[in-house]
This record gives C-alpha cells, sequence and structure tokens, in this order.
C-alpha cells in the first residue's frame, strides 16, 4: 500500500509542477521561436504581451501546450526521486534506530 501511494503521490507531483510551470514554458518557446525566424517582425513584445495575445487569439488552453509531452518526461523522474527518498528515508531509520526518519 506505501508504494502505491508514494507512487500515486510523486506522479501527482509531477503533474501539479507541469500544470503551474507549463504557461512559461510557453511563453519562453514562443518569444524565443520568433526571434529565430525573422528578426526585423516581432510578434510579442514581452511576456504579458505573449500571454495576452496567445489568450485572445487561441484561447487559455494554449498555454497549456505540450503539457502531456513534458509530464511524461517528467512524472518518471519525480517517481525515481520520490521512491528513492523513501528508500532511504526508511534506511537511515533502520541504521540509527531511530523511531523518525531524520529528514
Amino acid at each position: 500500500m506505501i508504494l502505491a501511494l508514494s507512487l500515486f503521490c510523486a506522479l501527482f507531483t509531477s503533474a501539479v509542477g507541469i500544470a503551474f510551470s507549463q504557461p512559461f514554458d510557453v511563453a519562453k518557446t514562443r518569444i524565443m521561436q520568433q526571434k529565430r525566424h525573422r528578426t526585423d517582425i516581432r510578434v510579442y513584445k514581452g511576456f504579458f504581451d505573449m500571454m495576452k495575445l496567445t489568450i485572445q487569439n487561441e484561447g487559455v488552453h494554449a498555454l497549456w501546450k505540450g503539457a502531456h509531452p513534458a509530464w511524461i518526461r517528467n512524472a518518471p523522474w519525480n517517481v525515481v526521486f520520490y521512491m528513492s527518498l523513501e528508500a532511504f528515508r526508511k534506511w537511515d531509520m533502520y541504521l540509527n534506530n531511530r523511531e523518525e526518519a531524520a529528514f
């Protein structure tokens, strides 16, 4: 049961992290790509202008384009990290005869 709970929490943490960070990643990518294709034409003046124009032209959901691939890339890392953390906590408790882990 603990293994399933740790796995669920790791996947959930990954999803929440992507949900909050993806709009910033989309903004960064779009601003960087506009300079690559044509240096004389700028579609976006900055971060807030890009957000405003994207929401007006494509809708709010456009800020989360690419969220699924980002989650698929990030989820295995979170699972390994949190499962390892739990294993090290148990190992620390066993080696030091503690009731609770030190970290």
